[in-house]
């Protein structure tokens, strides 16, 4: 049996061809965070409403990034995990095929998601 443990700060839900739900994953009590690192940018600011200056900086870049696999869980036997897409791409780029992210997603009437019909794996 495989175990799966929920690396996001939601639960996640397995919705059945029925409508169903099949299964609710729960966030999980650890939850990967990469650093992010700023590129230089010029700064301006503009005028607003109500006369409020808001700074705004131009062709900033931030580069989210896990260095060495600071904030990854380790792997264990048997047991697969549910994280963003962000972090299961990173993770795949350290040659880890652990992590999944939920896959064909079901909304409701008002486009909020309510869970998924399947997970599924990425590449690098």
């Amino acid at each position: 049996m495989t175990t799966i443990k929920n690396l996001t700060p939601h639960a996640v839900s397995i919705i059945g061809a029925d409508g169903s739900t099949l299964i609710s994953f729960e966030p999980d009590s650890t939850i990967p965070a990469p650093r992010l690192k700023r590129a230089k940018a010029d700064m301006i600011e503009v005028r607003v409403q109500g006369g409020v200056q808001v700074p705004i900086s131009l062709g900033a870049d931030l580069v989210q990034e896990f260095e060495d696999g600071a904030g990854l869980p380790d792997a264990e036997e048997g047991t697969l995990f549910i994280v963003s897409r962000f972090v299961a791409v990173e993770a795949a780029k350290m040659g880890r095929k652990d992590f999944l992210v939920p896959d064909l997603l079901v909304r409701d009437e008002g486009g909020n998601i309510t869970g998924c019909k399947a997970l599924a794996t990425v590449s690098a």
